[in-house]
C-alpha cells in the first residue's frame, strides 16, 4: 500500500513537471501598433517604424502581403497573389530573434511611385517563425499580421463618399436603451471612417440627444455596421441610447461626417432619412393600465349599486 502511495505521488510530480515544462514554453508575442494607416501622394517615401514584443527562442520573419477582400461587408484575407505595390515596402530587420521577453523596433519604407492610380491599397504585415522539421527541413509554424492600409490621394481626390444604407429602430419601445440598427455603405475607391453622430428629438419637449459613434473603418465598396462606445467595448452589433424621459415621441437621425464633427471644417459626407419613435416607460405603462382597470372597475360597481 505504501509502495503504491509513493508511486503515485512520483507519477504526480512527474507530470507535474513536464506539465510546467509544457506551459513554459509557451510563446507570447504582440505588434504595435495593431494596424498601420497611411494617406500620401504618388512620388512620396513614407517611413514609419512599429514595435515587436516577444518571447521564445527561433528565427522570426517579417514579409509583406497584399490583403484581398473577400465580401462586401469589408472581411478580407491575407494573399500571396503578386501585386505590384508589395514591392513598395521595405523592411529592416526582417529577420527577428527573440532570446527572452524583448522588444524590437522595425523601420518600414513606403515608396509610392509617380504614376501610382489614386485609391486605396490594402496590404498586411506578417511575422513568421521558421520551424524545423527532419523530413521536411523548415516550415512554418504560424504567422502574427497587422494590416497595412494605404490610400494614394492628391488634392483632395479620390473624395469620401458613403450613405447610410440601414437606420431603423422599434417603433414603439417600452424598456431602456432604446436600440439603432445602422450600417454605413463607403461607394467611393478611398476609405472612410464612421464619424457619425446620431441626434434624437423629443417632439413633446424640443430637448434634443447626440450619440457618437465609434469612428472605424469602412473599406472601398463595402459596408459597415455602426456601433457606440459601448457597443465597440461589448461586442454589440448596434447603437444604444437611454432615453431620460418617462414618454416621448422622438425623431432621429444620422449624420456622418469627413471628420469628427467638432473639428474645424468638418462637413456633412451623408445623412440618413428622418424616423419616429416613441418611448413609453414600461412600469409608466404598468400604471396607467392599472389605474385604469380600477377606474373601469369602480364605474361598473358604482353602477350596479346604482
Amino acid at each position: 500500500m505504501i509502495k503504491k502511495i509513493l508511486y503515485l505521488i512520483i507519477g504526480i510530480i512527474f507530470f507535474s513537471v513536464n506539465i510546467s515544462n509544457i506551459f513554459g514554453q509557451e510563446l507570447n508575442f504582440q505588434i504595435y501598433p495593431t494596424i498601420l494607416e497611411v494617406e500620401s501622394e504618388p512620388g512620396q517615401i513614407i517611413k514609419h517604424q512599429f514595435i515587436v514584443r516577444g518571447s521564445g527562442g527561433g528565427n522570426y520573419f517579417l514579409k509583406i502581403y497584399s490583403l484581398e477582400v473577400t465580401d462586401k461587408s469589408g472581411h478580407f484575407i491575407s494573399s500571396k497573389k503578386a501585386n505590384d505595390y508589395v514591392s513598395w515596402i521595405t523592411l529592416n530587420p526582417t529577420l527577428l530573434n527573440f532570446d527572452a521577453y524583448e522588444e524590437k523596433k522595425v523601420d518600414i519604407i513606403i515608396n509610392i511611385p509617380e504614376n501610382t492610380t489614386l485609391g486605396d491599397y490594402y496590404l498586411t504585415i506578417a511575422m513568421e517563425r521558421e520551424l524545423e522539421d527532419k523530413n521536411e527541413g523548415p516550415v512554418l509554424g504560424g504567422s502574427l499580421e497587422i494590416p497595412l492600409l494605404i490610400t494614394v490621394m492628391k488634392e483632395g481626390e479620390p473624395k469620401l463618399t458613403g450613405l447610410i444604407e440601414q437606420f431603423k429602430t422599434q417603433y414603439i419601445d417600452f424598456f431602456n436603451p432604446v436600440k439603432f440598427n445602422i450600417q454605413i455603405k463607403n461607394s467611393g475607391i478611398r476609405k472612410l471612417k464612421s464619424f457619425g453622430v446620431l441626434e434624437i428629438k423629443n417632439k413633446l419637449t424640443n430637448k434634443t440627444y447626440s450619440k457618437e459613434l465609434i469612428p472605424q473603418n469602412v473599406l472601398a465598396d463595402s459596408s459597415r455596421i455602426a456601433v457606440d462606445e459601448e457597443g465597440f467595448v461589448q461586442g454589440n452589433d448596434y447603437v444604444s441610447w437611454v432615453s431620460p424621459d418617462f414618454i416621448g415621441i422622438y425623431s432621429a437621425k444620422v449624420n456622418l461626417y469627413d471628420k469628427f464633427h467638432s473639428e474645424e471644417n468638418a462637413q456633412i459626407l451623408t445623412s440618413s432619412p428622418e424616423l419616429t419613435f416613441i418611448y413609453l416607460d414600461f412600469f409608466l405603462l404598468i400604471g396607467i393600465l392599472l389605474s385604469l382597470a380600477l377606474f373601469i372597475l369602480l364605474y361598473l360597481y358604482r353602477k350596479l349599486k346604482l
